[in-house]
C-alpha cells in the first residue's frame, strides 16, 4: 500500500534499529537535494495517465517490477547498504537494454519499474527474458552479484488490471510470490 502512495523506501522485517535510523536520515538528505536537482514524477499518477491513453488509443501497456535480492534471514543495515551499492550498477546495465521510448526507473532500494506502451503477451515475456539474460551476464562479470537473485513480475492493462486498480500492490504481491517460489526451489 505504501508504494502505491509513493513512499520513498521500505524495509523488510525483521530489521536492525540502526537500519531505520539510517534510512530516515538518507531520505531527509535526499529530499533536501531533490527539489534542487530533480523533477519529481508521481509514478502512480503517470501510470494511470498511460492507462487512459491506452484506452483511447486501444492498445496495451505493460508495467514490470524488477526486484533484486539475496536470501537473508534478517534485513540489516549492512544488507541495505550493499543493496544501495549494487543498485546503481545493476540499473546502469539494465537500462541500456531498453528503447529510449520505454521508461525504466529505480524504485526504492532494490526495485526498478518499467513502463512499456504497446506491449502485451509474448512481447512482455521477451522483455522479462532480456532482463534475466542481462542480469545473468552481470553475475558472471561481477563476483559481488553471485549471491543475488532477480524477479520480474508484470501486469498488462487492460488484460490483467483495470484502470484505478492499485498496480503497485498487485506487483508487490506477485513479487512476494515469486520470491517465495525461488526460496522453495533452492
Amino acid at each position: 500500500k505504501g508504494i502505491s502512495v509513493w513512499i520513498s523506501d521500505y524495509m523488510l522485517k525483521p530489521f536492525e534499529d540502526e537500519l531505520l535510523n539510517n534510512k530516515v536520515l538518507k531520505i531527509l538528505n535526499e529530499s533536501k537535494n531533490l527539489m534542487e536537482k530533480k523533477i519529481v514524477l508521481n509514478l502512480p499518477f503517470f501510470i494511470q495517465s498511460e492507462f487512459k491513453k491506452a484506452t483511447k488509443g486501444k492498445y496495451s501497456v505493460s508495467i514490470m517490477m524488477t526486484t533484486f535480492y539475496q536470501k537473508v534471514k534478517v534485513f540489516s543495515n549492512e544488507i541495505d547498504n550493499e543493496y544501495n551499492n549494487v543498485s546503481g550498477y545493476i540499473y546502469e546495465n539494465l537500462k541500456n537494454i531498453f528503447w529510449d521510448t520505454d521508461i525504466f526507473s529505480p524504485y526504492a532500494s532494490q526495485n526498478f519499474i518499467g513502463i512499456f506502451p504497446f506491449v502485451s503477451g509474448e512481447n512482455k515475456d521477451k522483455i522479462s527474458d532480456k532482463v534475466d539474460v542481462c542480469f545473468n551476464d552481470l553475475k558472471l562479470k561481477e563476483s559481488k552479484l553471485k549471491e543475488y537473485y532477480l524477479s520480474n513480475v508484470s501486469v498488462t492493462y487492460p488484460q490483467d488490471i483495470k484502470e484505478g486498480e492499485d498496480v503497485f500492490l498487485i506487483l508487490l504481491e506477485k513479487t512476494k510470490e515469486a520470491i517465495k517460489t525461488t526460496k522453495k526451489e533452492s
